[in-house]
This record gives structure tokens, sequence and C-alpha cells, in this order.
């Protein structure tokens, strides 16, 4: 059961965990992609095995998903090891707080699909759009999350409609399972409507100073003091967060050159962008790729 008095917050507070389907995909694990190390922030992967199993290490600890089983990860560094024949069902959500933290704290959580039905029947909708641009002819599944399709503004509707009928699904079979859900105190609304502006401002744009200014109503001062209060970082640790978030995606694409990325992101030159990402990420934007140019993350 639920305990509702524990999950209640605020309405603007429930929207800024801005649910959104980043990777969908269900066909066998290429060769080339059975083992890897993947990293993540701000998100969740969950895959249901169809055939063969798959290994994963958290913290040191490793647990093995076999046909029939969902294995839903959230964690933020994680090795995995796929038999030859595996298949699997894969979903990675874009869904976290504005402190990077999930709505649920479990590192690995496994589920048996047979208890779960309706898991995988409000999963499969979730691929129409994700996979269309590609079919059986695509060079490379990695690349599916960066949503090429071309759709309606109605079809977008039911696109997060069936996404909010599938994360509600995984919120009843993860509490059912004991799981830690995670709600943070409530936040002053006009710190949750800058960040609201900050999500939605382009990777490539300026700090949107003004735009932040006009909204909040406070001084760049005062509402990075209670972002800190709440949060434990200024405007511009969030802003920089997103930026490199939405780097480390683009990075995992074959197709997508690290120059390109640095373009997008508003760098001059190629040195620029490097400096930046070592700084933040430890390591360059190709050694990160090559740490983390895997399958079905």
């Amino acid at each position: 059961m639920l305990k509702e008095a524990i999950l209640k917050t605020n309405l603007h507070d429930w929207a800024s965990l801005r649910p959104r389907l980043l990777f969908a995909f269900d066909q066998a694990v290429p060769a080339r992609d059975i083992n890897g190390k993947w990293e993540r922030r701000s998100e969740f992967s969950a895959w249901l095995l169809r055939k063969g199993w798959v290994k994963v290490t958290v913290e040191g600890e490793s647990c093995i998903c076999r046909p029939g089983q969902w294995l839903v990860l959230h964690a933020r560094k994680i090795e995995q090891e796929f038999s030859a024949d595996a298949q699997l069902l894969s979903l990675r959500i874009a869904q976290s707080w504005p402190d990077g933290a999930g709505l649920f704290l479990d590192g690995v959580k496994i589920l048996d699909a047979r208890r779960y039905p309706k898991l995988e029947r409000t999963a499969l909708p979730l691929l129409r759009y994700m996979m269309a641009p590609w079919g059986k002819d695509m060079e490379d599944p990695r690349d599916v999350y960066l949503w090429k399709a071309r759709i309606s503004y109605f079809e977008l509707i039911d696109h997060e409609r069936e996404l909010l009928a599938w994360l509600k699904e995984l919120a009843l079979a993860l509490s059912a399972e004991s799981a830690v859900m995670h709600v943070p105190k409530a936040t002053d609304a006009r710190v949750t409507r800058v960040l609201q502006i900050l999500d939605l401002a382009s990777v490539g744009e300026a700090f949107p100073k003004e735009r932040i200014l006009k909204e909040g109503g406070l001084s760049l001062d005062r509402l990075n003091q209670l972002c800190l209060k709440a949060y434990d970082y200024t405007l511009h640790r969030y802003w920089e967060n997103r930026r490199l978030d939405w780097a480390c995606r683009m990075l995992e694409s074959r197709r997508t050159q690290i120059k390109e990325i640095a373009l997008e992101l508003g760098f001059e030159d190629l040195p620029g962008f490097s400096g930046w990402f070592k700084r933040h990420r430890g390591r360059s934007p190709r050694q990160w790729r090559a740490e983390h140019h895997e399958f079905c993350k």
C-alpha cells in the first residue's frame, strides 16, 4: 500500500520531475555491444529480458536478470554483460527531481513480468515513434533516442499519455516490491519556475538571466540562495549540469561528431568544449565516448 501522507507534495514540485522518453528498443543485442559500462545522471533504464541473460554490477554488487524479468536501474555507474543470444525490450527515461535524484532511490530492482503484465502492455506503444524512422534497416539502434520522428501535436499528447501510463504501472510495481519512493520537501514556487525556464532553454544559448529575473521576481542572488537551500547548488550549476547531460547523450551516438556537439553548445572551437567537458567529467569528450559508447543504456 502507498503511504499517501508521505508521497504528497505541491503540484508545482511534482511537475519538476519532467519525464521524457530518451530511448526505446525491442530487438537482439548486437554482438559488438555484449559488454560495457556506463554512467547516468537524472535518468534510469528498464529492461525486459526476452531471451538470454544480463549481468549488471552496481557498486561492486552483481545480479543476473533472466527471460521474463524486468531489470530497473536507478544507478549512476553500472557495468553490464549480456549473453550472446540476449534479446530485450529497453526503455531509457529522463526523470529526476531538480537535485538530480530519481523518484526511486534503489539502485537495481528485478520484477517478475508475469506478476506485473501491465508493464509490458503499456511499454509497447512507446516504441511507435522511436522505431518508425529506421525499421529493420536502421544502421545504429543507439540513434533512436535522438527522436527524429516527425509527429503532430495530437500524436505528442498521445505519446505523453502513454508514457505517463507506463510510469504509473512502474511506480505501482516498484512500490509493491518495497522500493523507496523519494519525494523531497516542498520548495519555493519561484525556484521551481526558474528551473523550468532553464529546462526549456536551448542548451546552446547563453544563461537566460533576464528571463529568470523577470519570472522569478527576485534578485539573482536571492534566487540562488533559495536554490542552494532546496537543492544545494546554484542556478548556474543547474544550467551547466543540464548542458553536460545533453553533451553526454550526444557523445553516445556514432553519427554525431564531437565538433558538432561543441557548436550546438555554443562553443566557438573544439578545444574550448573539450576543456569545459574535462573539467566537469574528468576526461575528454573522446575518452568519455570511448568508455560509454554502449548499447541499450
